[in-house]
C-alpha cells in the first residue's frame, strides 16, 4: 500500500499537471464471484457504488493521472460442499472502500465530445460483511467472524465518453470493469480455493 501512494505522488510530481478537476460519480454495477475451485449454481447480484473522482491533466498530453474515493458494494451467491460433502450455500453482501489509482487516456475533442480509456489500480478496505450460510438447505452458522478479507486490490478498465456542457462543467459516462486480484474468501469451512470478487458497472459523473 505505502509503495502505491509513493508511485502515485511520484507520478503527480513529475507529470506538469496543468488542470486538476474534481468530481462526482455513481455506477450501477454487476457484481459476481470467480473462483479456481469447484463451485455450482453461481449467481450474479445487482450492486451500487458512488464517488468522488479527481482528473489531474497533463500539459500537452493526451492523459491525466485519475483518483479519487468510491463506496462500493459487491457480492455474490455461489455453492459448494464441506469436509463431509454436505452442500453449502453462501450468499455475500458486502462494502468496501477503494482508492482508484489510473491513467486516462483520451482524444481531443470532436465537437463537444472526448472519448477515453482508462486503466489502473485500486486498493480496497471492507467496510462491512453479511454472509448467510444455508447447509443442507436449512440456515447455518458457519464459524469465525469474517468470512472475506478486509484488504483487496482490483484492476480497473474502463472506456467512455465526455461531454462538455459548459466552459468548467463536463458529463462523462463509460463502462468499467473491476477484476479482483487477492483472494476475497476467509474461513470457509470445506473450501480452500481462492476466490475474487468482480463486477462489471455502468459509469456515470459530472466534473468540474
Amino acid at each position: 500500500m505505502k509503495k502505491i501512494i509513493v508511485l502515485m505522488l511520484l507520478m503527480y510530481t513529475t507529470s506538469n499537471a496543468q488542470d486538476i478537476r474534481v468530481g462526482m460519480q455513481m455506477s450501477p454495477t454487476i457484481s459476481y464471484i470467480s473462483s479456481d475451485g469447484d463451485y455450482s449454481d453461481k449467481v450474479n447480484r445487482i450492486k451500487f457504488s458512488w464517488g468522488f473522482v479527481t482528473t489531474i491533466k497533463v500539459e500537452d498530453r493526451n492523459y491525466s493521472w485519475m483518483t479519487g474515493i468510491d463506496v462500493t458494494t459487491k457480492g455474490s451467491k455461489f455453492s459448494f460442499s464441506d469436509n463431509e460433502g454436505n452442500p453449502i450455500e453462501a450468499t455475500f453482501n458486502t462494502q468496501h472502500l477503494e482508492i482508484p489509482l489510473a491513467i486516462r487516456m483520451h482524444t481531443r475533442e470532436i465537437g463537444y465530445f472526448s472519448y477515453w480509456l482508462k486503466a489502473g489500480l485500486a486498493p480496497s478496505i471492507e467496510l462491512k460483511e453479511k454472509v448467510d450460510f444455508r447447509k443442507n438447505e436449512l440456515p447455518y452458522e458457519m464459524a469465525g467472524d469474517n468470512h472475506s478479507e478486509d484488504f483487496g486490490l482490483n484492476l480497473i478498465l474502463g472506456i467512455g465518453t465526455q461531454y462538455e456542457i459548459s466552459e468548467e462543467t463536463d458529463l462523462f459516462f463509460g463502462l468499467g470493469y473491476n477484476n479482483g486480484l487477492l483472494n476475497s474468501f476467509e474461513k470457509l469451512e470445506g473450501y480452500k480455493d481462492d476466490g475474487f470478487f468482480n463486477h462489471f458497472a455502468l459509469q456515470a459523473g459530472v466534473l468540474f
